[in-house]
């Protein structure tokens, strides 16, 4: 009895039918109830982190609104371009562009646009991109006098709450075409209201 118990402490383990000892633990390839309960309970784990993070992908796939991201940036755009409320424009875009941007770089902005394609005839929403986070981009086109330009603006916020404009760059040329960018269902024309 106290062999026994001496292999079983030691970790011997003693296969009887054929008479051999062997030095390996007692516990490789053995699973005892607490190893199965573990292995249990990590797999729910995993199987909850990976049905947690498949709908928190999906809740985020549908919190964007590019509607209504447009009709949040067709307010910015119409005080920037048609009323030249440069001071309300600052106030209709996000907490980012207030402290990086002044009235005065809106007004070099559209002065800049005026000189190099003369006054803004119309300026409507072409295509978004829904990107990562709570930002969405929007891609819209200009007609002026004297030809076209192309607009990308970048509205921070979500469906419920609204977005307001963190960026807005211009170029004459397009902007490059991304798998992900959609066109718009509606009609989107940022006009004297």
């Amino acid at each position: 009895m106290k062999s026994f118990r001496a292999a079983a402490s030691y970790g011997l383990v003693v296969n009887e039918s054929l008479n051999l000892k062997s030095n390996r633990p007692a516990n490789v390839g053995i699973m005892s109830f607490r190893n199965i309960r573990n292995q249990t309970l990590y797999a729910s784990l995993m199987f909850f982190l990976l049905i947690s993070g498949f709908f928190a992908c999906r809740f985020q796939a549908v919190r964007h609104s590019p509607v209504r991201a447009a009709s949040d940036a067709n307010k910015f755009l119409k005080a920037l371009y048609y009323d030249e409320d440069y001071v309300k424009a600052l106030e209709l875009s996000d907490e980012q562009l207030r402290n990086t941007g002044t009235v005065e770089n809106l007004k070099q902005m559209v002065e800049q646009m005026k000189q190099k394609r003369g006054k803004l005839k119309q300026l409507w929403g072409d295509s978004y991109l829904m990107t990562q986070g709570a930002t969405i981009e929007l891609f819209y086109v200009g007609d002026y006098d004297q030809g076209i330009s192309y607009h990308r603006v970048v509205l921070v916020g979500d469906a419920s709450s609204g977005y307001r404009v963190s960026g807005i760059w211009f170029q004459h040329e397009p902007y490059p075409q991304q798998s992900l960018r959609r066109k718009f269902d509606v009609d989107v024309v940022v006009g004297r209201l």
